[in-house]
C-alpha cells in the first residue's frame, strides 16, 4: 500500500478541550506520513470553541493536511457521512475525538490492509483509559467488561481474525474501510448513531451489511489506541439510558420474521423470557452482579419492545 492515501475522519460536537488534546498530538503521531494522510474534522453543529480550536491547529499543522468541515444536521451518522463525501483517500479511518493515539497505530492499519488486500474493512483494539476510579460494583471481577459498548472497549486478542456477524463487531471509535465499501453498499444510516439521544448501532449495522454480502472485515490487533472513559460513563443512570437506547437502535434495524407477535420476533420474546428467569434466579441466590447484569439487559429489551410496538402501530413511528 505504498502509494495509498488515507483519510482520517474525526467527528466532534461541543468537546473542544478533548478535541484540542487529540489534534495537538497529530503532528507527532502522523508527521512522517503527512504526504499520504489527510485529517478531516467534522464539526457536528458545535456552539463551543471547536471552530477556533480547529483553526488554530490547522494554522500550526506543520505541513499535515487538516481540513475543517461544518455539518449542521445533528447526528453522528450525518457527520460521518459528510466526512466520507469529502474524503479523498482510498482508505477511510474513523476515530473518536477523545482517543489517545500512538505512533504504532497508523503503521498497524497500513500493515493490516497490506496483509489482507481482500478486506473491505478493519476494526482495531480499543483500550479504555479510565479518568476516574471505577465504582466498586463495576470494578469487582472486572464486571465493567460486560458493558464494553457503554465504556467503549474492544479487544479480541493478539492475532488477526475475521469478524463474523455473531460476535462483537468493530467500534466506530477505531475502524477503517476502503472507500469502495461506501460506494458499493451506501453510507451510515442517519436514523442511527448518537445525536441528541443515545442512539447507537450505526457502525455495527454497516458492518453487518458488508458481512451479509460475504465481504471481509478483519480484526487488527496492531490498530490499537486508547479511549478516554469519562466519569459520567460509569454512572448507573448513564448505563441505564445507554442500554435503553441500544434496545431502540437494535429494534430500528431488526428484521421481523414471520413468527412474530405485534412485530416482535418470537426468538426475541424467548430471549427476554430467559433473561427474566435468570434475573429471578439471581434474586433468589442473592447474586448482586448477576442481578444488575440481567436487569440492564431487560432495560435493553424495554427499549427494543417499545420501538417495535411503535413501528407496528405507527408504521413510520419515531421514538
Amino acid at each position: 500500500m505504498k502509494n495509498t492515501k488515507f483519510s482520517i475522519i474525526i467527528c466532534t460536537s461541543n468537546r473542544a478541550k478533548r478535541l484540542e488534546a487529540l489534534l495537538e498530538s497529530l503532528s507527532d503521531v502522523l508527521g512522517r506520513y503527512k504526504d499520504f494522510v489527510e485529517v478531516l474534522i467534522v464539526d457536528n453543529n458545535s456552539d463551543d470553541q471547536t471552530n477556533s480550536v480547529c483553526q488554530k491547529i490547522i494554522a500550526d499543522a506543520n505541513g499535515l493536511n487538516i481540513r475543517y468541515i461544518f455539518e449542521k444536521r445533528q447526528g453522528l451518522s450525518y457527520a460521518r457521512n459528510t466526512g466520507i463525501n469529502h474524503a479523498s483517500g482510498e482508505v477511510v479511518i474513523f476515530i473518536d475525538d477523545d482517543v489517545i493515539l500512538n505512533r504504532t497505530w497508523l503503521p498497524g492499519i497500513i500493515r493490516g490492509f497490506s496483509e489482507y488486500p481482500e478486506a473491505l474493512g478493519m476494526g482495531g483494539r480499543i483500550n479504555p483509559l479510565f479518568l476516574s476510579s471505577l465504582p466498586k460494583w463495576l470494578a469487582k471481577n472486572q464486571f465493567w467488561k460486560q458493558f464494553r459498548g457503554v465504556i467503549i472497549s474492544h479487544d479480541l486478542g493478539d492475532s488477526y481474525r475475521q469478524y463474523t456477524i455473531q460476535e462483537d463487531l468493530p467500534f466506530g471509535a477505531n475502524m477503517a474501510f476502503r472507500k469502495e465499501a461506501f460506494r458499493k453498499y451506501g453510507l451510515f444510516r442517519k436514523e442511527l448513531g448518537r445525536s441528541k439521544r443515545l442512539m447507537s448501532y450505526e457502525d455495527a449495522e454497516f458492518c453487518e451489511r458488508l458481512l451479509a454480502r460475504k465481504e471481509k472485515i478483519i480484526y487488527n490487533p496492531g490498530m490499537a489506541l486508547e479511549h478516554a472513559v469519562e466519569p459520567y460513563r460509569l454512572k448507573l443512570y448513564y448505563i441505564v439510558r445507554w442500554m435503553f437506547y441500544a434496545g431502540i437502535s437494535r429494534a430500528t434495524v431488526n428484521k421481523t420474521d414471520t413468527r412474530a407477535v405485534l412485530n416482535i420476533p418470537s426468538y426475541e420474546i424467548k430471549k427476554f423470557t430467559q433473561i427474566f428467569l435468570c434475573l429471578s434466579l439471581s434474586i433468589l441466590k442473592l447474586r448482586m452482579q448477576d442481578y444488575i447484569a440481567y436487569s440492564l439487559r431487560l432495560v435493553d429489551y424495554c427499549g427494543f419492545f417499545i420501538k417495535k410496538l411503535d413501528l407496528y402501530f405507527f408504521k413510520d413511528g419515531q421514538d
